[in-house]
């Protein structure tokens, strides 16, 4: 009788077990909350494995995997190959030689941004300095590498941020037009 009752024990433990381990954790729920959130506000979530880059600059092997937030970006047909500044993997306060961002280096870099613009990026990596693996500006729109250690609110902010992004650079591009046209 009691070997019985053990292996009944045995094998409920079993079930419930796999029924456990199979559930979304509470950090599951919360994420497919945010991503719901953000796919229902148009924003388009995608993982996204974002290269190592090292102190000066270079390609690590490895990746970074990330939720990439990718918000609608400028139509303009300057915007060649793009803009991508990723965080440096080792986390240090220097800058490497080609940033002017602590702890940050272009992988992508089309030519010099305006001072405006650099600002707006830099308050975004200055409100989330952990959070960020990555921000790209690319002919498929702005994008921002994520952690997802945050809430709704802050897909909101990002869609501000981006927004306010999208404004700037259509700034730019069409001072860059009006200037080629004299």
């Amino acid at each position: 009788m009691q070997l019985w009752v053990i292996v009944a024990g045995l094998a409920f433990l079993m079930v419930l077990g796999s029924i456990l381990w199979i559930m979304p954790s509470k950090r599951d729920r919360r994420i497919a909350g945010l991503r719901q959130a953000a796919i229902i506000k148009g924003v388009r979530v995608k993982l996204i494995k974002y290269p190592l880059i090292n102190l000066s600059g270079r390609v690590e092997e490895g990746a970074v995997d990330a939720a990439g937030y990718s918000f609608d970006g400028v139509e303009s047909n300057r915007l060649h190959s793009g803009w991508m500044l990723i965080r440096s993997h080792h986390n240090v306060e220097e800058t490497s030689s080609s940033s002017s961002f602590a702890g940050w280096d272009w992988y992508i870099n089309q030519g010099e941004l305006p001072l405006a613009i650099i600002q707006h990026i830099e308050s975004l990596l200055g409100a989330y300095k952990e959070q960020l693996h990555a921000v790209s500006i690319l002919s498929g729109g702005i994008t921002i590498g994520w952690n997802e250690d945050g809430t709704a609110d802050d897909v909101i902010k990002f869609e501000d941020w981006a927004n306010t992004l999208r404004g700037l650079l259509g700034d730019y591009f069409a001072s860059l037009d009006e200037h080629e046209g004299e």
